[in-house]
């Protein structure tokens, strides 16, 4: 289930988000995702629950427990 909630990140979050943030590993119920500079960080530091329970209804599934928000060095492979 990780790594299709890293595989369907861009689905469940939408274009705007998947812009700025790309998902890169799942460990243990946390999903990594790496985000485009410290404001894009802070952004969806604060949308976390949001973001957590929008996956998981995506995906049918409550495997996704928390996002660990990492910035991205060098921008975000598109």
């Amino acid at each position: 289930m990780g790594w299709r909630a890293v595989r369907e990140w861009p689905d469940a979050v939408g274009p705007r988000v998947a812009r700025r943030a790309r998902a890169v590993s799942f460990q243990t119920g946390t999903l990594v995702v790496e985000v485009e500079g410290s404001a894009w960080l802070q952004e969806l530091s604060m949308l976390k629950r949001d973001l957590v329970r929008q996956l998981n209804r995506h995906l049918g599934s409550t495997h996704v427990h928390d996002l660990r928000l990492i910035n991205a060095r060098g921008g975000i492979q598109r």
